[in-house]
């Protein structure tokens, strides 16, 4: 007798989506080689929108796919992957100089602790 299934589970609020994903993606993948190996990929899509729960369903029908994309797992296991992929985050550094103005011929390099230099205007 075969032991019971556990289905492929994905938190979308995880702190690290992108581990999450990859591990639940595992998961699936050993699902469809092993006990689901006989289902044609129609069913398998069928499957994987099922695992994915409310949010993933969500995400799924905001992308307004193809009738064919729908029915493409490869294409599908993609778009998951992409939503759940780091976003690159540009840091900018600026350097605020509160109240401090530069006017006529001062500059930013002129500036001294908040004051004019010996007869500076402002």
């Amino acid at each position: 007798m075969a032991a019971p299934q556990q289905n492929p589970t994905i938190n979308w609020q995880a702190t690290n989506l992108n581990e999450e994903w990859k591990n639940f993606k595992d998961h699936a993948q050993l699902m469809f080689k092993g006990p689901l190996k006989r289902i044609g990929e129609e069913e398998q899509c069928a499957y994987l929108l099922i695992w994915v729960g409310d949010t993933g369903r969500e995400f799924f029908n905001s992308w307004g796919l193809a009738d064919a994309d729908k029915k493409n797992i490869s294409f599908l296991v993609g778009k998951f992957q992409d939503h759940a992929a780091p976003t690159k985050k540009h840091n900018f550094r600026t350097l605020h100089l509160p109240g401090e103005k530069t006017a006529g011929r001062r500059n930013v390099r002129n500036f001294r602790h908040g004051s004019p230099q010996s007869g500076e205007r402002l």
